[in-house]
């Protein structure tokens, strides 16, 4: 046999290898020494192997008004797992600057948007440190602004009562307001279930004072 058809038949073999491989899940050992598939989660992304609901038009907190239409709060929740009892409650508490002449002082309370998450629901945060003077600083946490397509299962900090924004008074130091006081369009909180079961919620908050939800996505 020449010496070309071993190289033809040498440059097959090869070339068959790379075709037969495939893409295999990730895999990673848990402390029982067992070896578990690792699927990475993606804001914004979904299969069957989540349970996906989108909102026929996004869902909006309504506000109720005090009798001097001064100060407002809304609540509302989401059960993300559809399971039966609601693991996400939002509260959203608002400061009419139409009649904000009828303020005396400080306002109380100041304009925020919390997460809270019960029965196993856990909420991604970021911290933010601030000067509060003489070299001191302190810590604020917040809900995570994650942008379309960032990964979620490698995220690390989770809590379950958290602020997405709030206003802040002066005084000690500067507070920041939090990453979704600024959003200028849609981006999404990151979820975590137990038994590491990952997702995420999609928020327009184009207008943060008035975010509206438009989809979320849990693993089954």
């Amino acid at each position: 046999m020449s010496k070309s058809t071993y190289q033809l038949i040498f440059y097959f073999f090869i070339g068959f290898s790379i075709l037969s491989c495939k893409k295999e899940p990730i895999s990673t050992n848990n402390n029982s020494g067992t070896t578990n598939n690792v699927i990475e989660v993606y804001a914004g992304v979904h299969d069957t192997s989540f349970n996906y609901y989108e909102f026929p038009s996004p869902l909006e907190i309504s506000i109720a008004w005090d009798t001097q239409n001064l100060y407002g709060i809304g609540h509302d929740s989401l059960d993300i797992d559809s399971n039966g009892p609601h693991n996400l409650f939002i509260s959203l508490f608002a400061l009419n600057q139409d009649s904000i002449h009828l303020l005396t002082g400080m306002p109380n309370p100041f304009p925020s948007c919390m997460l809270n998450s019960q029965n196993g629901l856990e909420i991604a945060f970021y911290s933010e440190s601030y000067s509060i003077g003489l070299g001191q600083t302190n810590t604020a946490t917040f809900v995570d602004r994650l942008d379309f397509n960032e990964r979620i299962d490698l995220i690390s900090d989770w809590q379950t009562n958290l602020k997405m924004w709030s206003e802040n008074p002066g005084g000690a130091g500067t507070p920041p307001y939090g990453h979704w006081y600024y959003a200028t369009s849609e981006n999404y909180v990151a979820i975590k279930m137990t038994g590491d079961k990952y997702g995420w919620i999609k928020i327009n908050a184009s207008d943060p004072k008035n975010p509206k939800i438009v989809s979320y996505a849990i693993q089954k």
